[in-house]
């Protein structure tokens, strides 16, 4: 993380040197991530516990910290600002990293309540305004497949997300999960979302990381596809 030709000093606190376990464990800024939801309060992190150390008491079956999911969920998500501030000089406040954090794992496994072992966090609306209390909004998805023939057959869901825009590209990745489980090789997408439509497409748009996270899955999924 230092010798790139750039300041070796902590881009939270500005003081220390960075190193892991500095920047994940031991500044004022990851402490209060920790310390935040979801999960436990656990702002006693002993610093002096290496990373690997960490890990291995997260993933003892008797653990009684926080679990894997939420561990490494929090771990990414420090990092993801650690580049943000450095790369990109953008910063957000613990805060707001903690609701991301629920919001990242809510969307992902919506079937576990990221408050079920914390406490509740209270957001000043003029702190981060955000669509609902809940961070998400309740949309539902539709798809149909179609070729020269007509109709083939339909699939639908519901979900929660932060935007109609990602639920537009949550649409997009299911569709191409499904044209990969029927084999197919030879197949196009249409939507009516134009943002979705021109980052897959190669252009210069404005979308959020949730929205980029799924649809560069779906390229992922695509570049062995023959014809998409």
């Amino acid at each position: 993380m230092r010798e790139r030709g750039y300041d070796s000093s902590c881009p939270f606190c500005g003081f220390a040197v960075e190193s892991l376990t500095h920047v994940f464990f031991d500044c004022p800024y990851a402490k209060s991530v920790w310390a935040l939801p979801p999960g436990p309060n656990v702002s006693n992190v002993h610093s002096s516990d290496s990373f690997l150390d960490h890990y291995n008491e997260w993933t003892r079956d008797d653990s009684t910290s926080l679990s894997l999911e939420v561990a490494a969920t929090k771990v990414w998500h420090i990092l993801k600002e650690r580049c943000d501030r450095v790369f990109s000089n953008k910063t957000s406040i613990s805060i707001s990293l903690s609701i991301q954090i629920q919001r990242f794992i809510q969307f992902w496994t919506p079937s576990r309540n990221v408050d079920q072992d914390s406490a509740t966090v209270i957001i000043p609306s003029s702190t981060l305004p955000l669509p609902n209390r809940q961070w998400t909004i309740p949309l539902g998805y539709g798809i149909v497949i179609r070729n020269a023939l007509g109709y083939q057959g339909a699939r639908g869901g519901n979900c929660r997300v932060s935007s109609p825009e990602e639920a537009e590209a949550l649409a997009v990745f299911e569709a191409t999960k499904w044209a990969r489980e029927k084999a197919l090789t030879n197949f196009s997408l249409e939507g009516d979302c134009k943002n979705v439509m021109d980052y897959l497409n190669g252009m210069n748009t404005s979308i959020t990381w949730q929205v980029q996270r799924l649809l560069d899955e779906v390229k992922k999924m695509v570049a062995e596809v023959t014809n998409f």
